[in-house]
C-alpha cells in the first residue's frame, strides 16, 4: 500500500513569478465547500488509534465514497494516489493530526450541517501561515499570518477610517503575504464563500456590508497567543469551535442558521427525527419553543384563545360565607373568588412574539405535524409559510383579540406589523412527521410545497453512533446483532410481503434501554410487526399468528417466526452472547486497539427465500382508508 505522510504541502512552488514566490495558502486538491467537507467527514475514522490502522480505514473508506465510485478516474489514478493530496486539505482544515504514531481525529459523531458549517466558519477565521502542513512562508515565523484578517486590515485606512473602494484580489494578496504565492483560488473561493466580512466579485475584493471603524480593528488587531508555527497539536487546537482564540469578530455570528426557514423531518419509525432535531437546535442557544400536534389539537390552541382565568377581591366586612347551604356554622373567607376570560397565547404566537422582540434566530418545533389536521391547526397562517429570504411574502389579518394581545405585549415593537401579521426572517418553524402511524392526516400538496423535507434514512451511512454497532436483542430466545437483524427484517418485509417504506423498522425504533430488556423487544417489536406492518398478511411472517395471543404463547421457544426469515435471520445471530464491555465491532470498524472483527454479512435473496413460504396463502389486497391516506407522495 502506497504510503502518505502527515506532514507539508508537496506542490512545488510556481516558477517564473519571482524570487520572492512562496507556494499555495491552501492545498490545491479541491475547493473548501461542504460536499468536500462531507467526503472528508465520511473517510476519516472518528476515534482515536493507530496511525498504521487510522491510514488503512482512511483508503478503505475513500474506496467506498461516491465522490471515488461515480468520478471517472485515469487509469493509473488509485484512491491512494488521490488521497495524497486530499490529505494536505484535510489537515490544514484541522480535521486530525497524528502524533507519535497515534491518530487524533476532530470529530467523534457525525456533525449536524450547522455545526459543519461554525466549524468552517471558525477556521477561516484562524487560519494562519506557515502551519505544519505548508511549504514557504517562512518570513512570519516570528509573527503569524492570520490570513483573514489581514485581509479584513486592507480596507482600515491610515486615518481610522473604512475603505468603501473595492481592491483588486490579485494587488490585496501581494499586499497580504508581502509578495507572489502560488494557486490562490482556493483560498479566494474560501474567502467568498464562508467570510462574513469579505467577497470577491469580478476579481475585486470588497466589503460584504457597512462595518464599524470600531469592528474591523477589532478584527486586524488579534494576534495568537504562545505561537509555534510548526507545532501539529497545537494548530489542531487552534480550531476548537469553543476556543478562545480567535478574533473578536462580531460580525461572525457562531449562531448563524444555515437550516430552511420551514423545514419538514421525515422518516419511519425510529429513525432519528426527534434526536436529530435536537441537535439541530442546539445552534439556537435554547431559544426555541417546542409542541407536539395530536388528533384534538387545534387551531386555537396552536394560535391562541380564550380561557378562565381566576382573580380574587376582597369580600366585605359584612359578608359571611357557609360551607353548605345548611350550615350554620361560618367560615372566613380572606379572598373571594371571581371568575374571568383573557387571551391566552398559543405556541405560533409565543415564538412569534420572542422572534419580534429580539433579532436572534427563533426556532418553533412540532413534533408530529400530521397527527393533527395541519391545514386546520394552521388556519390563515398556513400562507405565511410561503417565504422569501426567510420573511413571509404575505400578511394575513388575526382576530382582535390575538391582535390586541400582541399589541400589548411588543409595545413599540408592534409596529414592525402595521395592522397584518408576516413571519420574519429569524423565525424558524421545524416539523417532524411519521406517515406510518395509524391515526395520522394527509397534508396536501399546497402545504407540503411551503416546507423543504429531509429524509431520514433507515440505515444511515457510515453510522457512528457506538451503542447501535454493538447492539444486541433477545429475540424469541435467540440473541442477535440489533442492526443487522432489522435490516434483514426490512429487506424480506418490503422485498416479497411489498411493505411499504414508512413502515419498516428505524435503527432507533428501540431504546437503549428497551434493548437490554427482553420484554420490551417481545411486547414493542411484536405488537408493531403484527398490528401495524402486518395487518393483513401476518400469516406470511409468523407461524399460528391468527391472533396475537398466538404468537405470545409460542414466544421464546424460537418458533414464531416462518422458516424462510428464520433462516435468512441466522446471518445476525450472535453464537455467543457477549457483554457490552467484550462486545466486538463490526466489520469495517476498527477498533482502538487495531483489531479488526469480521461479521457476516446478511445474505441476499431475500425475496426468493420468502417467495417458497405459504405460496398457500393469498395477500389480501384491500387496505383501509387511514393506510391509503398516509401514503407518501
Amino acid at each position: 500500500m502506497e504510503d502518505f505522510s502527515d506532514t507539508k504541502e508537496s506542490e512545488p512552488t510556481p516558477k517564473n513569478i519571482g524570487l520572492e514566490a512562496i507556494g499555495p495558502p491552501i492545498a490545491t486538491w479541491r475547493n473548501v465547500t461542504i460536499d468536500n467537507f462531507n467526503f472528508f467527514i465520511e473517510v476519516l475514522p472518528k476515534q482515536k488509534m493507530s496511525w498504521k490502522n487510522a491510514k488503512e480505514a482512511i483508503l478503505k473508506n475513500w474506496e467506498n465514497t461516491t465522490h471515488w465510485k461515480d468520478k471517472k478516474h485515469p487509469i493509473t489514478t488509485t484512491p491512494n494516489k488521490e488521497w495524497n493530496t486530499a490529505y494536505q486539505l484535510a489537515t490544514q482544515l484541522g480535521l486530525y493530526y497524528v502524533d507519535k504514531d497515534t491518530y487524533y481525529p476532530r470529530f467523534t459523531d457525525d456533525p449536524t450541517i450547522t455545526e459543519k458549517v461554525q466549524y468552517i466558519r471558525n477556521w477561516l477565521n484562524k487560519y494562519f501561515l506557515p502551519n505544519p502542513y505548508t511549504e514557504g512562508f517562512k518570513h512570519f515565523e516570528d509573527q503569524p499570518l492570520l490570513v483573514h484578517s489581514r485581509y479584513c486590515s486592507l480596507f482600515l485606512e491610515n486615518n481610522g477610517s473604512v475603505r468603501k473602494e473595492p481592491i483588486d484580489w490579485k494587488e490585496a494578496t501581494e499586499r497580504v503575504f508581502e509578495g507572489k504565492v502560488g494557486r490562490d483560488d482556493i483560498l479566494k473561493n474560501a474567502i467568498n464563500t464562508w467570510s462574513d466580512i469579505l467577497q470577491v466579485e469580478k476579481n475585486n475584493l470588497k466589503l460584504k456590508y457597512n462595518i464599524s471603524p470600531n469592528d474591523l480593528k477589532s478584527i486586524t488587531e488579534f494576534s495568537l497567543k504562545d505561537y509555534v508555527w510548526n507545532d501539529k497539536a497545537k494548530f489542531f487546537q487552534h480550531f476548537r469551535v469553543d476556543s478562545d482564540t480567535s478574533p473578536n469578530n462580531s460580525y461572525t455570528s457562531a449562531t448563524k442558521i444555515v437550516n430552511p426557514h420551514n423545514w419538514l423531518i421525515y422518516g419511519a419509525p425510529g429513525t432519528g427525527k426527534s434526536h436529530f432535531l435536537d441537535k439541530e437546535s442546539k445552534a439556537f442557544q435554547n431559544k426555541f419553543t417546542r409542541v407536539t400536534f395530536y388528533p384534538d389539537y387545534s387551531y386555537s390552541k396552536f394560535i391562541g384563545n380564550y380561557k378562565p382565568v381566576s382573580y380574587y377581591k376582597n369580600p366585605a366586612p359584612a359578608t359571611t360565607f357557609h360551607k353548605t347551604k345548611k350550615s350554620n356554622d361560618p367560615c372566613s373567607i380572606i379572598n373571594e373568588p371571581v371568575i374571568d376570560y383573557t387571551f391566552s397565547p398559543g405556541p405560533f404566537l409565543e415564538a412569534l412574539v420572542e422572534s419580534i422582540k429580539s433579532e436572534e434566530p427563533y426556532l418553533l418545533i412540532i413534533e408530529e405535524l400530521n397527527r393533527a389536521n395541519a391545514a386546520a391547526v394552521f388556519g390563515e397562517i398556513f400562507q405565511l409559510l410561503d417565504r422569501d429570504k426567510g420573511v413571509s411574502r404575505y400578511k394575513v389579518k388575526l382576530s382582535s383579540e390575538a391582535t390586541a394581545y400582541l399589541e400589548e405585549v411588543l409595545g413599540g415593537n408592534f409596529t414592525v406589523f402595521e395592522e397584518d401579521i408576516f413571519i420574519p426572517a429569524n423565525l424558524y418553524i421545524w416539523a417532524t412527521m411519521n406517515s406510518a402511524d395509524q391515526g395520522v392526516y394527509p397534508l396536501d400538496a399546497a402545504f407540503k410545497r411551503r416546507w423543504s423535507t429531509k429524509y431520514m434514512p433507515l440505515n444511515p451511512a457510515f453510522e457512528s453512533n457506538e451503542r447501535l454497532k454493538d447492539a444486541q436483542i433477545e429475540f424469541d430466545g435467540v440473541t442477535y446483532w440489533w442492526d443487522k437483524f432489522r435490516k434483514i427484517v426490512n429487506d424480506f418485509l418490503s422485498g416479497p410481503l411489498k411493505v411499504a417504506e414508512d413502515r419498516l423498522i428505524g435503527p432507533y425504533f428501540l431504546s437503549e434501554e428497551e434493548m437490554k430488556d427482553a420484554k420490551s423487544v417481545k411486547y414493542k417489536l411484536i405488537l408493531y410487526l403484527r398490528d401495524d406492518v402486518l395487518r393483513h398478511n401476518h400469516s406470511r411472517f409468523f407461524v399460528n399468528g391468527e391472533t396475537f395471543q398466538q404468537i405470545m404463547d409460542s414466544y421464546g421457544n424460537g418458533n414464531i417466526l416462518k422458516d424462510g426469515i428464520k433462516e435468512l435471520l441466522q446471518d445476525a445471530v450472535i453464537l455467543e452472547p457477549i457483554s457490552a464491555s467484550e462486545s466486538s465491532t463490526p466489520a469495517g470498524n476498527i477498533k482502538t486497539t487495531g483489531e479488526t472483527t469480521d461479521i457476516p454479512q446478511p445474505k441476499s435473496g431475500a425475496n426468493e427465500a420468502a417467495s417458497e413460504i405459504n405460496n398457500d396463502v393469498e395477500i389480501r389486497e384491500e387496505e383501509n382508508d387511514t393506510e391509503n391516506a398516509v401514503k407518501q407522495d
